[in-house]
């Protein structure tokens, strides 16, 4: 290849590169530099192979990125490597939007996975921070919930450990709360927990 042939090769290849920088946006990705050789398909090479990485980043779904475009799932199940390149430039289009698209959506990003910061540009040039996530952080803000399992009888003391006491015919009834009487503080200071009234 000539001087010449190289340098417009190079032209095209930061073009490409450009194009799927721009899709991989949303997912907070870049799209690595390509190759030179003296290949006449180093170009072409590299564009089926950015193909295949970033189809991976689309879920399998019906969802569409535009009324009228091929599906997240179509996409996906696409073997660019065996398209002509006619046909590939047509997928490829479709493939660049739809994965800008799938970026952009919070289940793009796997449950309890921190959320994925995205800028962009609004209507009138403003700068626009967002977050993509299927978790909120809100969760982190909630107490952490505690409830009584069992307790466990071997650590309380033994007059707990037959209760109630058996009725030895004084013609008394033996109430069967616990939590009844003089050693109300003593169960819950044992069990570390105050259960309800009977």
């Amino acid at each position: 290849m000539t001087r010449e042939q190289i340098l417009q090769m190079q032209v095209s290849a930061r073009i490409y590169q450009k194009l799927y920088d721009d899709a991989y946006a949303s997912w907070g990705m870049r799209a690595p530099a390509p190759t030179y050789n003296d290949s006449v398909d180093a170009i072409s090479d590299y564009r089926r192979t950015e193909a295949v990485r970033s189809k991976k980043l689309l879920p399998m779904t019906e969802t569409r990125a535009a009324p009228g475009e091929p599906t997240f799932a179509q996409l996906r199940r696409t073997k660019y490597w065996e398209l002509d390149d006619q046909a590939f430039s047509v997928m490829e289009d479709h493939l660049l939007r739809a994965v800008a698209a799938a970026g952009k959506r919070n289940d793009s990003v796997a449950w309890g996975d921190p959320l994925r910061e995205i800028h962009e540009r609004g209507e009138n040039g403003e700068h626009v921070i967002r977050f993509l996530g299927e978790r909120s952080f809100v969760h982190d803000m909630k107490s952490v919930p505690r409830r009584v399992v069992y307790f466990m009888r071997r650590a309380l003391p033994k007059v707990w450990k037959n209760y109630p006491p058996a009725n030895k015919g004084s013609g008394r009834k033996v109430s069967s709360c616990p939590m009844r009487g003089p050693h109300r503080d003593l169960l819950t200071a044992t069990a570390g927990v105050l259960i309800g009234d009977c």
